[in-house]
């Protein structure tokens, strides 16, 4: 209660990328993903900051960084910025040194704002892609303690088809640098889950993988997911927390 901290997150990334056929790691999908985020993060500091007037801001607002004009992606090094192409850090419609004057005029109701939580069993009730991963198969099982549910990505089709890449099939360094673009803009974690088949995994693999997230900024990452390479691989089990992971 004396940060009032929330999470708001999104999810349904790699369907929004497939429905506009913009290829996984591709410079359209950073540049995609820092317009999708700056908007979140501009809107949510916003309504934050116009709450407080309404109810008061959070205890300890007085000397944070919200209360110094510190806002999340001043935190973003030379290398992220780097990683997006759209003539600029910010987007022309946001006004964020006008916005951080109302935040030091008007205060912040909440300490903590955004975060992007796994969504794996959400996503399927609300008909789209897990959070802001790839897809774990075009199509496959979903085994929970109700059974096994047959699964196909959204939209599935000829059109989208090239445009849905599997999760371990993708060089899992753009899986960082997409992160590290979305973390230029919250303030709090990612769910952001690291995919590897054994007979890809090495030690230096894995260190290139875990150093580029600590060299980039993440926060934080979430499971180290494995794959065998015997194994069928038709089945995600949701039954438990996590199945082959660290």
């Amino acid at each position: 209660m004396r940060s009032r901290a929330i999470g708001l997150g999104v999810m349904g990334e790699a369907e929004m990328l497939a429905g506009q056929k913009i290829v996984w790691g591709s410079q359209a999908h950073f540049d995609k993903i820092d317009e999708v985020m700056e908007a979140v993060s501009y809107n949510a500091i916003k309504a934050s900051s116009d709450l407080a007037v309404e109810k008061g801001s959070y205890p300890e607002y007085v000397g944070s960084k919200w209360n110094r004009g510190i806002l999340p992606m001043d935190h973003a090094t030379a290398e992220v910025q780097n990683l997006i192409d759209r003539g600029g850090l910010f987007a022309p419609n946001y006004e964020w040194d006008v916005l951080r004057e109302t935040i030091k005029r008007q205060g912040m109701r909440n300490g903590y704002l955004m975060a992007i939580a796994p969504t794996s069993s959400i996503s399927i009730l609300t008909g789209t892609t897990q959070t802001i991963e790839p897809i774990y198969k075009r199509k496959w099982f979903e085994e929970n303690l109700s059974g096994l549910i047959p699964v196909v990505a959204p939209n599935l089709n000829p059109d989208t088809w090239g445009y849905y890449t599997p999760a371990y099939d993708l060089d899992q360094t753009i899986l960082v640098k997409a992160a590290a673009i979305r973390q230029k803009w919250i303030d709090q974690g990612q769910s952001l889950n690291i995919f590897i088949t054994l007979d890809k995994a090495s030690g230096k693999y894995l260190n290139d993988v875990y150093m580029l997230a600590w060299k980039l900024g993440l926060k934080s990452t979430y499971y180290l997911r494995s794959q065998s390479p015997e194994a069928v691989a038709q089945t995600q089990d949701r039954s438990m927390e996590c199945d082959g992971c660290q």
